[in-house]
C-alpha cells in the first residue's frame, strides 16, 4: 500500500507520498508543496481555488515520482472540530472466554452510539483505556479472560458541510479522500514520544489560520480543540500597527520575530516599508517584539484555558510541545513556560521518516508526517477508523446524508 498524505492548510498545501516499511516506519517517495488559496482558518472557503492549490502541490510531487497512486489521507482542522468523551460496554459470551480483537471493535463501536446532531459527523473514535470485569488501567484487553469489557473513548466530530466542502475540492483535483485525521492528533503522532504520551503532554500546533491543541495522557489522546487564531493574526497585527503590507509584515515576523522584547536593546531597529510612503525607515525592534508577544501570549493563554477547562492542566507532567510553522518565533518556548505556570516547553519537530524523510524535518511538517504515521496505525489496527452501524466509512456516510456520489464533480 502507498500513502498519499495531504496537509491542506491556510498558507500551504503539502503532499507526501510514502510507503510503509517493516515495523512502524515509512519511506518518503515524493514531496510537493504549493501556496494555499481558498482555505481560511482551516476551512475551504473557495472550492475552485483550494482544488488549484491541491493540483499545484500534486504537480510538484510528480516531479519526484511518476505515479502518485495511494490511499489519500487528509488533515482536518477548523473551529468546527469538537472532542467528546464517551464510554462503551459489552458482555463477553460465553462468560470467561478470551477477549478477541472483534470484542474490542464491538465495545469501541458501542461507545460511538451517541445522538449526534444532524449536521455533525464522527471523525474519530479512539480508545483511551479499557476495563475488564472492573479492572482499571487495561491497555490491551485482547487475550485476557473476562465477563464484561468496557472502554473509554475520545470521540472527535466535525461539521458535515465543512467536511463535504473539502471532499468537493479534492474531487475537483481528481482525488478521492479515503480517511481524515484531525491535525492535533496527526501532529502529536509525529512529535510525541511514548513516554510523553504516558506521563501527559500538551501539543500546541500553531498554523497560519488556526492553532490545534491536543492533550495526550495515559498513552492516548484525551482532548482536542481548535483555536481561531494563528500565525496570520500575528502578521496582521504587525501590518496594522506598523502601517505596512501583509507581505512586508510576514517578512518582518519571519526575519526579526521574537516574543522576548526585554532581550532587545532600545536602540535596535528594523527597516520597515510603510504603505503610502516613499522608501523605508527604521523602526524599534523592541516594539515589533512587543506586538508579536501580545498575540503569541493570547494564543498560549487561550490554549491553557481550554486545557484547564477540560480538567487536564494538572495531567501534562511532560509539559508543552510547540510545533507548526507559527511556533518558530524566537523565545516562544520561554513564553509558553511562563503561560503554563513554569511547565517545561520546547519547540518540537517530527521524528524523521525514511528515504526523503529528512526533507520533512521542521515544525511546519509535523501534521504531514503524522498523517503518514496515522495511516500506518490504521492498517495495523492500532487506531479504530470510525464506521457507521452499517459498516460504511466516513465518506460513504457523508454521501448518503448529502445525496452525493464520487462521480459528481
Amino acid at each position: 500500500m502507498s500513502i498519499l498524505a495531504i496537509d491542506l492548510g491556510s498558507s500551504k498545501t503539502l503532499v507526501v507520498l510514502a510507503e510503509p516499511e517493516t515495523g512502524a516506519g515509512a519511506k518518503v517517495m515524493a514531496i510537493g508543496e504549493a501556496p494555499s488559496s481558498g482555505v481560511r482558518r482551516g476551512l475551504v472557503a473557495d472550492i475552485e481555488q483550494a482544488a488549484a492549490s491541491i493540483t499545484a502541490a500534486l504537480r510538484k510531487a510528480k516531479q519526484m515520482a511518476e505515479g502518485l497512486d495511494g490511499e489519500v489521507l487528509l488533515s482536518v482542522s477548523g473551529e468546527h472540530i469538537q472532542g467528546h468523551s464517551s464510554k462503551g460496554i459489552v458482555p463477553i459470551v460465553p462468560t470467561g472466554r478470551t477477549i478477541t480483537r472483534d470484542d474490542v471493535k464491538r465495545v469501541v463501536n458501542h461507545s460511538k452510539q451517541i445522538a449526534l446532531p444532524a449536521d455533525r459527523t464522527l471523525i474519530h473514535a479512539i480508545a483511551k483505556s479499557f476495563r475488564v470485569d472492573g479492572q482499571d488501567g487495561v491497555t490491551r484487553p485482547q487475550g485476557m479472560s473476562g465477563e464484561r469489557l468496557e472502554v473509554s473513548t475520545h470521540l472527535v466530530t466535525g461539521q458535515t458541510t465543512h467536511i463535504h466542502n473539502m471532499e468537493r475540492a479534492f474531487q475537483r483535483a481528481n482525488l478521492d479522500i479515503e480517511d481524515l485525521c484531525v491535525s492535533a492528533l496527526a501532529s502529536g503522532l509525529a512529535i510525541v514520544s511514548e513516554d510523553e504520551k504516558r506521563s501527559g503532554v500538551a501539543v500546541i500546533d500553531i498554523g497560519a489560520g488556526v492553532t490545534d491543541v491536543g492533550v495526550f495522557v495515559d498513552g492516548a489522546i484525551a482532548y482536542t480543540c481548535v483555536l481561531p487564531v494563528g500565525g496570520h493574526h500575528v502578521s496582521s497585527d504587525i501590518s496594522q500597527l506598523l502601517k505596512t503590507t501583509l507581505d512586508e509584515a510576514e517578512s518582518l515576523k519571519v526575519d526579526h520575530g521574537s516574543v522576548l522584547p526585554e532581550t532587545i536593546s532600545e536602540d535596535e531597529t528594523v527597516v520597515v516599508k510603510q504603505v503610502g510612503t516613499i522608501g523605508a525607515r527604521g523602526f524599534s525592534k523592541r516594539i515589533l517584539s512587543e506586538i508579536i508577544r501580545a498575540r503569541a501570549n493570547e494564543v498560549l493563554r487561550l490554549a491553557k484555558l481550554r486545557i484547564e477547562e477540560a480538567g487536564l492542566l494538572g495531567r501534562i507532567l511532560s509539559g508543552v510541545l510547540l510545533t507548526g510553522g507559527g511556533a518558530k518565533l524566537k523565545g516562544l518556548p520561554a513564553l509558553a513556560s511562563e503561560a503554563f505556570d513554569g511547565a517545561e516547553a520546547r519547540l518540537a519537530s517530527p521524528t524523521p521518516l525514511g528515504l526523503l524523510g529528512d526533507m520533512l524535518n521542521g515544525p511546519e511538517h509535523s501534521t504531514a508526517v503524522g498523517l503518514v504515521r496515522y495511516a500506518i496505525q490504521l492498517h495495523d489496527q492500532q487506531v479504530q477508523a470510525p464506521q457507521t452501524g452499517d459498516g460504511k466509512g466516513i465518506f460513504d456516510k457523508l454521501r448518503t446524508l448529502l445525496g452525493t456520489s464520487r462521480s459528481q464533480h
